[in-house]
């Protein structure tokens, strides 16, 4: 199921069993148990629900982590963005920044995306009528997503001061993947203001690195940061189940 935790329908009729037939005209009065229950979903696009957790999914070391269910964003809307992050000093593309921890991803559907990075609130959930871009304003970190016929892989991405201005291109060989079996994975974040010719992030997963290099008017523009989290993408689409912990990030420009 795309975003429902129910089942599927299934509807038989004319069945043979054993060259009996039964068209099913009215109740046949099988044997049953516990086969008819009401309930409600919480596993419904876009209800969101992530945030600190009790529970030791990414297997950190000791109990307690941050992560849960996040759909895609929909920046038309304004309930339809959302975030969690830790509040930081003000943040530049003018310094290094980097962020590490434990990862897992347990469930996952086509066509969905969780960022986790820096951000800016509310920069980065500013509503619009824009849908030519996911990746929010002001993000500099990384992305889960496809493509569907890849399955899932963790790659670095940013988005800079400017509506639609950033970059998260499909990689030549593929960055690594991370499936949703719920196993926990090491991941580093980078970002170099001195590397290649405008700077240069680089994300690994399990000592498998990643980089991508800062597009020169990018750079330019520069990125406001003042959040270490998860945001929610621009552009509407499905949910995943993910969890981190064991974090460290970058809290303050050192001077």
């Amino acid at each position: 199921m795309k975003s429902a935790d129910d089942g599927g329908s299934l509807w038989l009729d004319d069945l043979s069993i054993n060259g009996v037939t039964d068209t099913f005209d009215r109740d046949p009065r099988w044997s049953a148990r516990r086969n008819r229950k009401t309930y409600t979903s919480t596993n419904v696009r876009p209800r969101f629900n992530f945030g600190y957790s009790p529970t030791r999914h990414a297997g950190g070391k000791a109990q307690g982590e941050v992560g849960g269910l996040l759909f895609r964003g929909d920046q038309r809307y304004p309930e339809r963005l959302a975030y969690v992050g830790d509040r930081l000093e003000p943040l530049t593309l003018d310094r290094p920044l980097t962020a590490s921890g434990k990862v897992t991803l347990r469930r996952g559907v086509t066509d969905s995306t969780t960022l986790i990075g820096f951000f800016h609130a509310p920069d980065s959930v500013r509503v619009g009528p824009e849908q030519t871009s996911g990746l929010p304003e002001n993000f500099v970190g990384a992305a889960i997503e496809g493509p569907s016929r890849e399955g899932f892989l963790f790659y670095p991405c940013y988005g800079v001061d400017r509506e639609s201005a950033g970059a998260a291109p499909r990689f030549e060989p593929l960055p690594p993947h991370i499936l949703p079996d719920g196993k926990p994975h090491d991941w580093k974040l980078e970002y170099s203001p001195s590397a290649g010719a405008s700077g240069r992030i680089t994300v690994t997963l399990d000592g498998r690195s990643t980089s991508l290099d800062l597009a020169p008017e990018h750079r330019a523009l520069g990125a406001r940061l003042n959040r270490f989290g998860f945001v929610t993408p621009h552009i509407d689409g499905n949910g995943q189940e993910v969890y981190l912990d064991d974090l460290t990030y970058t809290f303050r420009q050192e001077r």
